[in-house]
């Protein structure tokens, strides 16, 4: 059954953005799991500015990392990811996201701001919606309704699936592999 809360995953560091997530989600009243590790050289201090913002804004619950089956469990039932990367310079983080495919496979509908091949990686109001911005978000946040989740499960098996993807490449690498370049 499909709830009313909303989920961030991800790694706990100012790159992937949860206090802003959070603080995204008290602006407008919804309730959040977090879901994550402290990663690897990011600050302490973010990390614990994350702990307390969940305390401070009872309608976000920080769970920690959970293992794929609990993961897979709360995506499919949570109404959409919430994604609010936050890099040094814009443009300079992901060009692709695996939490993104997580939430797809899943059913869930993501709501993130346009960064790297975002906009290329979510079939626009199918697998979730890209925003300009925090703003742009919030006025997105009714059009989440819309999205049927079991079409956005079977456009991520369709483009995203193990089979697929290889399906898709092995043309390339046969390509490359015969002498063809590109310039």
């Amino acid at each position: 059954e499909i709830t009313d809360w909303y989920i961030a995953v991800g790694k706990i560091g100012p790159d992937k953005g949860a206090l802003e997530t959070i603080r995204f989600a008290q602006r407008h009243g919804l309730e959040l799991d977090v879901v994550g590790a402290k990663g690897p050289g990011d600050p302490e201090s973010y990390y614990q500015a994350v702990l307390q913002a969940c305390r401070d804004y009872p309608k976000a619950h920080y769970w920690g990392e959970l293992d794929d089956t609990a993961k897979a469990w709360m995506l499919a039932r949570a109404k959409a990811m919430l994604y609010i990367p936050k890099y040094k310079q814009p443009g300079t983080g992901e060009s692709h996201s695996h939490k993104m495919m997580d939430g797809f496979l899943a059913g869930c509908p993501v709501l993130t701001v346009d960064e790297g091949a975002f906009s290329e990686v979510i079939d626009e109001g199918v697998t979730g919606l890209v925003a300009d911005d925090e703003e742009d978000m919030g006025r997105l946040l009714p059009d989440l309704d819309a999205i049927d989740r079991e079409a956005c499960r079977e456009r991520a098996v369709e483009r995203w699936s193990i089979e697929n993807v290889v399906a898709g490449w092995l043309p390339v690498y046969r390509a490359v592999a015969a002498g063809e370049r590109w310039a």
